[in-house]
């Protein structure tokens, strides 16, 4: 289903062109026109298959012009990181978020991933933050580029639902220990 949707919006040029491309593939904007003959070729209303008085293209053409530049790219490892960060913080200690997602994750004992398996996905997923983190600090190049902010929003949400789901399916083991242990202390004051 959700492969069909991507390829839907690709298959239109009149939204690939305006959402899509980003960077030396981008289309000028229609508010800032360059007076470079590539670049004004590229972006003619004749590429969008659009007329002047068409509310479609108008408002694709408004929807289109919100962007972020390409340094906010920082964003995403900033969240990913510091996500990463905050569970372990969670995980280790029994915070308040992680018992409400285990809770309520409905993950079953026979298919949840071992404390190992967590450690490492957790582990590598912090690798991956900081790497691409210090990549953007230390080797990125000041760029013009920019990106649709819809994607810059699907980019955070993204790395914040990766840094769930990096654990979710071992919390169920996380849980079964809290009651053993719960259970262990229960009994040993009833002794």
């Amino acid at each position: 289903m959700s492969l069909s949707k991507i390829l839907f919006v690709f298959s239109v040029p009149a939204i690939r062109h305006r959402f899509f491309d980003y960077g030396p593939r981008a289309t000028e904007r229609p508010d800032k026109q360059s007076t470079s003959p590539r670049k004004t070729a590229a972006s003619s209303p004749s590429q969008h298959n659009v007329t002047a008085g068409d509310p479609i293209a108008t408002l694709l053409d408004h929807f289109a012009s919100y962007r972020v530049p390409h340094g906010w790219f920082i964003h995403f490892y900033l969240v990913s990181t510091g996500l990463s960060a905050l569970w372990a913080y969670q995980l280790w200690y029994g915070g308040l978020a992680f018992e409400f997602l285990a809770v309520n994750s409905g993950v079953q004992l026979d298919n949840a991933m071992s404390t190992n398996q967590v450690a490492l996905t957790w582990c590598l997923m912090l690798m991956q933050g900081i790497r691409r983190l210090v990549e953007c600090v230390i080797f990125a190049k000041r760029s013009s580029s920019q990106m649709w902010i819809g994607h810059w929003i699907l980019g955070l949400l993204f790395y914040a639902f990766m840094s769930v789901s990096v654990w979710i399916e071992g919390s169920g083991m996380y849980t079964i220990y809290d009651l053993l242990l719960g259970w262990l202390t229960m009994a040993q004051l009833h002794c």
